[in-house]
């Protein structure tokens, strides 16, 4: 049987998903705007130090971001850019 802990899926913070995906802070909004990108969990506010506010938090499903890269990488969709070899003229 499993625990709590291997039934829970791996959570990754905003700057796990720009490192796995490559994509700017900008380019992330509008993805996700766009409904281009799976949508994180509102993690709501995480506090930074006792007494303070905090701040919002967010995290995406690792699983869901990797499928996401798998199917939006043009190397694993096969769809390679070819280029022709140009002759250089003297």
């Amino acid at each position: 049987m499993k625990t709590a802990e291997q039934q829970r899926p791996r959570m990754l913070d905003r700057e796990e998903v720009r490192e796995k995906t490559g994509l700017a802070n900008g380019t992330l909004h509008r993805a996700l705007a766009q409904g281009l990108f799976p949508l994180p969990i509102n993690m709501g506010l995480l506090p930074i130090k006792p007494g303070s506010r905090g701040r919002r938090a967010v995290l995406w499903i690792e699983s869901e971001v990797m499928q996401w890269i798998k199917e939006n990488d043009p190397f694993t969709r096969m769809e390679r850019v070819t280029y022709k070899s140009q002759e250089v003229k003297r």
